[in-house]
């Protein structure tokens, strides 16, 4: 079996077409492989932006809140101490009423019974 120039030229054409199409279609894989990572890689760096403004977004609302939170704990101490002051002062104002009205009692029952001991001896 002898090869001829022509042959093998053909051979060689014939192998050439086949392959360079297959080279192609490898090249267009790769090249799609390096889109379709380089697609990867640009929606992950836009997807770590929006969790990083999303995360600044609450991390100022969050700092927010609790500013407004230790605003009203200050305001409910102040009312709370306010309201103990106020009760403080009633009681003690009750407390003397009481013992006035004691007073007014005792003196009462003492005139009484000196009234009621001046009738007894008349």
């Amino acid at each position: 079996m002898a090869f001829d120039l022509s042959s093998l030229g053909m051979l060689i054409g014939s192998l050439s077409g086949i392959l360079a199409p297959l080279a192609i279609v490898q090249r267009l894989l790769k090249n799609h492989k390096k889109d379709k990572d380089f697609e990867t890689a640009k929606l992950i760096h836009m997807v770590k932006e929006e969790v990083s403004q999303v995360d600044k977004r609450l991390t100022r609302e969050v700092l927010a809140l609790e500013e407004a939170m230790e605003i009203m704990r200050s305001g409910f101490a102040k009312d709370l101490e306010h309201t103990k002051e106020s009760h403080e002062t009633k009681l003690e104002s009750l407390s003397e009423k009481i013992e006035q009205l004691r007073e007014e009692v005792r003196s009462q029952h003492s005139q009484l019974i000196a009234l009621l001991t001046k009738l007894i001896s008349n």
